[in-house]
């Protein structure tokens, strides 16, 4: 804050109350008045500014301030009927400091005329005699007023109370100009916003911009946005937020602090464009370093590049603020490849089907690996890639395209110096050898892929990096019994299906939706039931309908399944190879079940189709539970020690004893009179005993 100068002795302080001052006061009085034409006196000034350039030792301040302020000018300079209240000299000194400054600059003209427009009450010549106590006058800035207050006790009149309480100095003879009539105040007035609010206050106490000042407050940009200026801000109001944040990718990246640091610097410009400065078609540059392009007929600007700015502005003490009706993203992955349409069309078109725009739109913190067209194509035959942008292959479609994204991770050349192993966002592992000449290798299984350097920074924030190498996911290319056999807990369930020859069926070309049950699973149940187990082992035209039961025919991934669970199981129902009908209910942690079997893992693909794990088997077998078992049916002992359900055995329209073939019964009703042979043995062991 600089030092505050000393008010001319014709101001009233308590400071200058001295007898000799006192003393001086009536010859002080005449020099003045016979300086002036006061309101009944005789000589009369041209203008405004006539009246300021003629006491120096008054105004100087003010008038260097209206030359620097040449769009304001003519208010002072020419014959405009209204009333004026000049400040003395030290204008600026109880100003913040950041304010001050802003002022001082070429480019703070328009804060200049703000101000200056706050002096002057168009239309309306005030003398004291026509100030009352509880006046209020409109200026020429629009939205602010004069409020006048006059005491009784020493008929002082005082102009916006507050901290910003401006006194007229009634010692100084109202003067006429040809313009109207001068009043001397001891202040500047300010509109309080200007004075008290600066950048990130003003985001703060505004409830349209809440969702904004979250994001800087997040970002920890309170301070820099507090203390340093000037800034121009296109703002972005809470509509257009709730609106962004309906997709769930925005929602979650706006909760990342990289993310919205860039997106606020992306609406922050440094330094002040004013309407004064903005021309139409002008460019300027955000702080993240996106160039943007007004567009405006006349006064505030119209468009930011294509994106509608509402009329008006708001200046606060360190720049000033516009209405954006929208919101300027960071520049992405999307937009990254987008820029560069011949060598990544194929990619887009890709990601669009898979509907993974947003992801890559806004997905914080990645790596991501972008084949040209020629490595796709390449790669993969049309007709499995156009089967791939079916609806059906959705999710196969983003699992491939998860394959070449590193989540967490924005790997730069320094990076990539050494060799590693990473997981890529669907799961599976790659490896990156250390960069050299320009370039690394990425390789998938046997297949090796080059890189080239550097990589595109994106504001994600994310780094891409072309790659002549379309990888494709494990289960590319195989079937869901070949997917199977890769895993080493269902081997009941291929045992079953090559006995049943149901194997066969499953490697054609589908798609297929398979319920597989694992062997953990089933070793459960053969606790509670040996019997069933045993049949499903031996009988293969009993275990053919059961296993039939487990396989829909079509493509039914998690996210089918648990959309039309959430519909209370009225959303789908499906029909198995078996012609038992299926349903689906929801559960409280947003999965769902099957017939009231718990699903524990979901979407594991296959190029013909896509498998659930399923915690019980799908069918109704009250010939095989209603026999003696060995543990307590409805109970298994956990690891824990706790008592905890036994896999389900749901029921199903078809599938039961009724359903078996002969040689199906025969082998049960000699089962049946062996054991009663064991235990009328037994009974006559114990009688014999």
């Amino acid at each position: 804050m600089r030092q505050t100068t000393t008010h001319p002795p014709f101001i009233m302080k308590q400071s200058f109350a001295s007898p000799f001052i006192l003393t001086l006061w009536p010859a002080i009085i005449l020099l003045l008045a016979s300086s002036f034409d006061v309101a009944n006196g005789a000589e009369e000034f041209s203008t405004v500014m006539d009246v300021i350039r003629a006491f120096p030792e008054h105004f100087s301040e003010v008038e260097d301030f209206i030359n620097r302020t040449e769009r304001l000018q003519y208010v002072f300079t020419n014959p405009l009927n209204g009333t004026y209240f000049i400040p003395v000299n030290g204008i600026l000194d109880d100003l913040p400091e950041d304010l001050t400054a802003l002022l001082q600059l070429p480019e703070g003209e328009y804060h200049r005329a703000s101000m200056l427009s706050n002096h002057f009450i168009p239309n309306d010549v005030l003398y004291v005699e026509n100030i009352t106590d509880g006046l209020v006058k409109p200026t020429l800035l629009s939205g602010f007023e004069m409020n006048f207050v006059r005491s009784d006790a020493d008929d002082s009149i005082t102009i916006n109370g507050g901290t910003r309480a401006t006194q007229l100095i009634r010692d100084f003879p109202e003067v006429k100009a040809e313009n109207g009539v001068i009043h001397a105040i001891t202040k500047m007035l300010v509109d309080p916003r200007m004075e008290t609010i600066n950048l990130f206050q003003a985001a703060a106490v505004q409830p349209l911009y809440s969702s904004f000042n979250g994001l800087i407050q997040l970002a920890e940009l309170v301070d820099e946005y507090s203390m340093n200026g000037p800034f121009t801000l296109f703002g972005v109001p809470n509509p257009v937020f709730d609106a962004i944040t309906q997709d769930p990718y925005a929602a979650a990246a706006f909760k990342n602090k990289k993310y919205a640091e860039n997106f606020v610097r992306n609406h922050v410009m440094n330094g002040l464009y004013t309407p004064f400065e903005i021309e139409d078609g002008v460019i300027i540059q955000s702080q993240l370093g996106t160039n943007f392009k007004i567009a405006h007929d006349c006064g505030s600007p119209d468009f930011l590049d294509d994106t509608p700015v509402r009329n008006g502005s708001f200046q606060v003490s360190n720049g000033i603020i516009y209405v954006l009706l929208g919101a300027k993203l960071p520049f992405s992955v999307v937009d990254a490849a987008t820029s560069d349409v011949q060598t990544f069309g194929a990619l887009l078109q890709l990601v669009d089907k898979a509907g993974l725009g947003s992801y890559f739109q806004f997905q914080p913190e990645i790596t991501v690996f972008a084949p040209s067209t020629t490595a796709i194509n390449e790669r993969v035959p049309a007709e499995q890639l156009g089967k791939y942008t079916t609806p059906a292959y959705k999710t196969h479609l983003r699992d491939i395209l998860l394959h070449h994204v590193i989540e967490g991770k924005v790997l730069d050349e320094a990076d990539l110096a050494m060799p590693m192993e990473v997981v890529t966002a669907n799961g599976e592992t790659i490896k990156i050898s250390a960069a050299a000449n320009g370039q690394f290798t990425i390789n998938e299984g046997d297949k090796q892929g080059q890189v080239t350097l550097p990589g595109t920074a994106v504001f994600n924030p994310a780094v891409v990096y072309t790659t002549d190498k379309f990888m494709l996911p494990s289960w590319a290319n195989k079937n869901i019994i070949e997917v199977m056999k890769e895993r080493s807990d269902v081997d009941t369930i291929l045992s079953i299906a090559d006995m049943t020859e149901l194997d066969g069926v499953l490697a054609q070309e589908g798609p297929y939706t398979l319920f597989a049950v694992a062997d953990a699973t089933l070793s459960a149940i053969e606790l509670g039931n040996p019997l069933l187990l045993q049949t499903l082992s031996s009988d293969k035209a009993f275990s053919k309908t059961v296993l039939e039961d487990h396989v829909v025919d079509g493509m039914y991934t998690s996210d089918q399944l648990i959309a039309a669970a959430a519909c209370g199981g009225g959303g789908l129902e499906l029909t198995t190879l078996g012609g038992t009908t299926i349903s689906f209910n929801a559960t409280d942690d947003g999965g769902y079940t099957l017939n009231g079997i718990p699903v524990s893992t979901t979407d594991i693909l296959a190029e013909n189709g896509v498998i659930h794990m399923i915690e019980g088997l799908i069918g109704n077998f009250p010939e095989f539970s209603s026999l003696p078992t060995q543990q307590p049916t409805g109970s298994t002992a956990s690891p824990t020690g706790q008592t905890a359900s036994a896999p389900t055995m749901a029921p199903t329209s078809s599938a039961g004893m009724g359903s078996l073939g002969g040689s199906s019964k025969m082998a049960f009703v000699m089962m049946m009179a062996a054991a009663v042979g064991m235990v009328i043995g037994a009974t006559f062991g114990l009688l014999s005993v």
